[in-house]
């Protein structure tokens, strides 16, 4: 009977094992759980770290606040969510120290909100989901780091091609502005 035992603890074990496994090298769509149960299980950098301080602070924000987003505004964040979980994927955290995670993350982000390759990008939001963001961008301020506001400005420059009506970015701009000011 023990043996038995033993070797149905083991055959769960190596269940669990292959499954963490494989949400680790393929993120659940619609799932923050990459950031705690791969990046920070992996190499962990505690909350001021970038999985658990940003990656999955903002993912948790948008992801609880899906309702302030039209389906085209969710559409664009889920696929965002899973473009920065791949992007670390990819880089494969295991081999990075901490600051080398933050700053392949954050180099990853602006390619991911803007990426034409998937079904939505950014710039093709309305005003409504563009404040949203906005909104929940701006709700921690201490995170608004120099790399923020680099992404925020990247990320407008590429749009401001694509945008038919500039006073739409104009509008956008001028929000981030006021939304920031203490």
């Amino acid at each position: 009977m023990s043996k038995h035992v033993f070797s149905h603890v083991l055959l769960l074990a190596s269940w669990i094992s292959v499954t963490t496994a494989g949400n680790c090298s393929a993120p659940e769509r619609g799932s923050c759980a990459y950031y705690t149960e791969c990046v920070e299980q992996t190499v962990p950098c505690g909350q001021d770290g970038y999985a658990l301080g940003y990656g999955n602070y903002f993912c948790e924000k948008f992801r609880t606040q899906a309702d302030a987003f039209t389906p085209k505004g969710q559409t664009w964040f889920f696929d965002t969510m899973s473009c920065l979980q791949s992007a670390l994927v990819s880089a494969d955290v295991s081999t990075l120290s901490c600051a080398a995670i933050r700053d392949t993350a954050f180099g990853s982000h602006a390619q991911c909100y803007y990426s034409p390759s998937m079904s939505s990008s950014i710039c093709s939001l309305g005003l409504h989901d563009l404040l949203s963001v906005t909104r929940i961008v701006l709700e921690k301020r201490t995170l608004l780091a120099r790399e923020t506001y680099e992404q925020i400005v990247s990320v407008l420059e590429k749009c401001a091609g694509r945008l038919k009506d500039i006073g739409r970015l104009q509008a956008y701009a001028a929000t981030l502005e006021m939304m920031n000011q203490p």
